[in-house]
């Protein structure tokens, strides 16, 4: 797998590793998640996501078979923490993440993305 560009998942993006590398891509549902919650300088950062190149996204098709294949069901992951696992897997693209859960799962994939 080419670690070549990573996912923004939560907050993740205020930490100190690979930030600055100008090789970070993000999903629509990513977006979505943090304008759901308390977003602090929300529109300003929210403008910014947005101008991220997005990544490949699986279909729904490809995500329920993704479950059952990788047997993530009872994980505490829920459907867009899955969806995104599995378009990190299509996109061959590590993901970078501050949720616990998601992290694990993640490296044990083989997707989790390594400090800088």
């Amino acid at each position: 797998m080419t670690m070549n560009s990573k996912y923004i998942n939560n907050n993740a993006y205020n930490k100190s590793y690979g930030r600055d590398d100008g090789d970070v891509v993000c999903r629509p549902f990513i977006i979505g998640e943090l304008a759901c919650g308390p977003l602090q300088y929300r529109s300003g950062m929210l403008s910014l996501l947005k101008t991220l190149p997005m990544a490949i996204q699986a279909e729904h098709e490809e995500v329920l078979p993704f479950v059952e294949n990788n047997k993530l069901m009872g994980k505490g992951l829920g459907y867009i923490d899955i969806h995104l696992l599995a378009s990190a897997v299509l996109a061959e693209t590590p993901i970078w993440t501050l949720d616990k859960k998601l992290n694990e799962v993640s490296i044990k994939l083989g997707l989790g993305a390594t400090k800088t």
